[in-house]
């Protein structure tokens, strides 16, 4: 994990700020430090619980592999709810770190579900 956080950006947010825009181009991932940050179109979503409305807090990593690897679009806006700071890591370095650490990979392949 080291070589990731060598290639971490601190951003600071607050709340209203859109992290990432419905529509745009997948191109980083994001870590959550002392922000929350929410889907909010989630609480319109058919079949979507509460609880996945539910804001995103400290330690959060939120990324979509497959849509970095396949330079899709964000189907959903993440948004700062409470003022605070996150880190990027571009997307071509999260893939380099990936091909590197194949565990790492079948981990975030398997249990973050990010759209």
């Amino acid at each position: 994990m080291t070589q990731l956080q060598s290639v971490m950006r601190e951003q600071k947010v607050r709340a209203g700020d859109a992290v990432w825009r419905k529509g745009d181009e997948v191109t980083d991932v994001v870590l959550v430090g002392d922000a929350r940050l929410a889907f909010r179109e989630l609480s319109s979503v058919p079949g979507a619980s509460k609880e996945d409305a539910e804001p995103f807090g400290a330690g959060a990593l939120l990324v979509n592999v497959y849509g970095l690897e396949n330079r899709l679009k964000h189907e959903l806006s993440l948004t700062a709810v409470a003022e605070g700071t996150i880190f990027r890591i571009e997307g071509e370095e999260l893939l380099d770190f990936l091909d590197n650490n194949p565990g790492a990979f079948i981990w975030m392949r398997d249990t973050l579900v990010v759209l």
